[in-house]
């Protein structure tokens, strides 16, 4: 993280390991919290700070990194598999987990796999949506780098759900900010792959921490199956051409 060249992130001050811990020190950020202040401004204000986060990610994911020599996509590959054998474990015992279009979503993951194979690996944020993020005078930052690692940068994408049921135009601004532009059709294809994933990761994931988190899991999972259209579609009709673009200040 030290390597980050953004100013709309923490700097690391100090790093180090101690009992087995590695410990990082990181600068203080002010600002309010964009989840649950996003909606007060207009829609071109939020899709004007969406673009910053989008150009921050970029930042982020341009970071140098000493080693890229690591086999990302078959632990992530069998990390999903794993997932989905929790999955249909969990729903045999309890039915009232099962969600319609589980048998869509595990052919996605299972038959598109070769997708997330010889991509480029970066530094990521790990956990970048509108929780993790703060506005202060006009700038947006980015902070909670608990889960940062080397991966696909796209996968950055597969928490989208959070970000969206905030605000469609910030999420657009987001893509638009990272591509300068529109996305290509990859993009699509590998971000509806990563949100499969992390559609039936939520549940198991949710669990432990109560009904109230379930329930987030289950509400994000709604919103997936509208904006896809239970998967009849690749491009999420979420998604507004920057052609098209026309938000309201």
């Amino acid at each position: 993280m030290k390597n980050i060249k953004s100013k709309f992130t923490p700097i690391a001050i100090d790093w180090k390991f101690i009992d087995n811990h590695f410990y990082t020190l990181l600068s203080y950020i002010e600002g309010i919290d964009a989840e649950f202040n996003i909606n007060n401004y207009s829609e071109y204000e939020q899709y004007q700070l969406g673009l910053k986060a989008g150009k921050v990610l970029k930042e982020i994911h341009s970071t140098t990194i000493e080693n890229k020599n690591i086999d990302w996509a078959s632990n992530y590959d069998n990390n999903v598999r794993n997932i989905i054998q929790k999955y249909e474990e969990l729903i045999l015992d309890n039915s009232k987990y099962k969600v319609d279009n589980f048998k869509i979503v595990k052919n996605i993951l299972l038959n598109e796999s070769y997708r997330i194979y010889n991509r480029d690996i970066v530094l990521c944020h790990g956990d970048f949506h509108l929780g993790n993020m703060l506005i202060d005078n006009g700038d947006l930052y980015v902070i909670d780098f608990g889960s940062s690692s080397l991966e696909d940068p796209y996968e950055e994408y597969d928490r989208f759900a959070f970000t969206l049921r905030r605000s469609i135009p910030f999420a657009n601004g987001q893509i638009h900010g990272y591509f300068n532009g529109n996305p290509d059709e990859e993009f699509f294809n590998l971000i509806r792959y990563y949100t499969c994933r992390n559609y039936i990761a939520s549940i198991t994931w949710s669990i432990p921490f109560g009904d109230k988190e379930v329930q987030v899991a289950m509400e994000n999972i709604n919103l997936i199956d509208n904006y896809y259209d239970d998967f009849k579609l690749t491009i999420p009709n979420y998604y507004i051409d920057i052609n098209n673009i026309d938000f309201r200040r």
